[in-house]
């Protein structure tokens, strides 16, 4: 039996903890994604953005790090920034369109057409796990709701819900230099929570993102002194909640409101193209 003897230990700095982590796919750098971020959020209207930027200044430091998942998609340290910034832009691509359905169209076509790949890969032999297998049902079905109600698309609430949406991972989930406080600065609560590698927070996972997700939405309205009218406030809580799109998938409440849908659409759509990219790198 070996053992090892440690004479010397030193800190070490940020950079280099974050090393220790999974980390961005290629050249992406957290900095890339944060400036695309905040350009985003400048598109808003004074009240959202005043909203969005009182939310990062509460969570920066975690948000930035966080993964998105544990497993299936944006599974390193800065996925949920990756995966937030991957859906505003989406979203405000779409958003930009007279016929904004149009244009959801084009991009479930353009999905169909990786997944198309991925049958012919499986037909050859290759094997692969088929990412966007079993998706395009909900897809469609999210086209076919905002058809049936046939509103204009509101940006500011989509970019918020967008925003708001997985926030709460930073809480379901710990990694390397998570704030051991963040649940004390959220809630009337004692004590730390310990930071590992990339893995579930026992505590967090009891609650879950959602609950969590308007927990800081209502924290953010109060640090900011922000008053929102009473059905703009529902219509954005109705997103955080209802964004997995089916209760099966583990949404509190089925999407009712057309930016929850497109919520939905655009977070499926990002999780599974992310998910298709990274099982497609050594191919």
């Amino acid at each position: 039996a070996k053992s090892i003897t440690i004479d010397r230990v030193h800190p070490i700095s940020k950079d280099e903890v974050i090393s220790l982590l999974p980390g961005l796919p290629g050249d992406e750098t957290m900095e890339q994604f944060a400036d695309e971020l905040f350009s985003l959020i400048d598109t808003l209207s004074p009240t959202y953005q005043q909203i969005a930027y009182g939310l990062l200044d509460f969570v920066w430091d975690d948000f930035v790090l966080s993964p998105a998942a544990l497993y299936h998609h944006h599974n390193y340290a800065g996925g949920l920034l990756k995966h937030t910034v991957c859906m505003l832009r989406l979203g405000y691509r779409i958003q930009e369109q007279d016929d904004y359905l149009a244009m959801v169209f084009r991009v479930i076509k353009e999905a169909e057409q990786l997944h198309k790949v991925d049958l012919w890969n499986t037909m050859n032999g290759v094997k692969i796990e088929q990412a966007y297998k079993g998706a395009f049902e909900s897809l469609y079905a999210a086209c076919e709701a905002m058809a049936e109600r046939k509103e204009p698309l509101n940006w500011d609430e989509l970019a918020l819900g967008i925003l708001f949406h997985d926030i709460g991972k930073i809480y379901e989930y710990s990694h390397l230099l998570s704030s051991p406080n963040r649940f004390e600065k959220l809630s009337s609560v004692e004590g730390t929570s310990e930071t590992t590698g990339i893995s579930i927070n026992p505590m967090g996972t009891l609650i879950g993102h959602m609950p969590y997700g308007g927990l800081l939405f209502e924290e953010t309205l109060r640090q900011t002194s922000t008053r929102l009218p009473l059905d703009v406030h529902h219509r954005i809580w109705h997103m955080i909640l209802s964004h997995h799109g089916k209760r099966e998938w583990g949404s509190s409440v089925l999407p009712m409101t057309t930016e929850a849908w497109m919520l939905h659409l655009i977070d499926l759509l990002d999780a599974r193209y992310e998910k298709w990219a990274r099982a497609h790198e050594d191919l």
